[in-house]
């Protein structure tokens, strides 16, 4: 679905960018998707849902005024 998207839009938490397990399954996507842009949370990991839904909400709510 994400190939037939007008635009894709990636959040990961800062902590797991690049690191295993999450940041690296991640990466996998990014490369797949070509037009995926990618958000990073500053101070979070996989958990923002529940650490940080105050910024995650921001950054959602951020996301789809673009749109």
């Amino acid at each position: 679905m994400a190939r037939q998207a007008d635009r894709v839009d990636l959040i990961i938490g800062q902590c797991n960018h690049g690191t295993a397990p999450y940041g690296t399954s991640f990466d996998d996507v990014r490369q797949r998707v070509t037009r995926a842009e990618v958000h990073v949370l500053p101070g979070q990991g996989h958990l923002a849902h529940i650490q940080a839904p105050t910024e995650l909400g921001h950054l959602l709510n951020g996301l789809a005024a673009v749109r």
